[in-house]
């Protein structure tokens, strides 16, 4: 038998976290981010940045929960520094 037709892909998981400035307006940010190291900031529903854990981007790491983890990091930092965003 040959496995034609069956998938073998693994199913991305993603979480959604909230995080809040300690400066400026001290406005709540969505952040989205799943297990291959992509991640999405958003504010009131509003998709500010996109972005994409480097070392993935590299080849350096697999897709996993520490990933997803070090995504959410990129995203904090991207927000506390409002890097290529406007705060409103």
């Amino acid at each position: 038998m040959n496995d034609v037709g069956h998938s073998r892909t693994r199913a991305i998981h993603s979480t959604s976290v909230q995080h809040q400035r300690n400066a400026g307006k001290r406005l709540t940010y969505d952040i989205r981010a799943d297990d291959h190291g992509n991640f999405e900031i958003l504010l009131n529903g509003k998709v500010l940045k996109r972005g994409t854990d480097p070392l993935v981007l590299c080849g350096l790491r697999a897709p996993g929960p520490a990933v997803m983890a070090s995504a959410i990091r990129y995203a904090k930092a991207g927000i506390l520094y409002l890097h290529l965003m406007r705060e409103e």
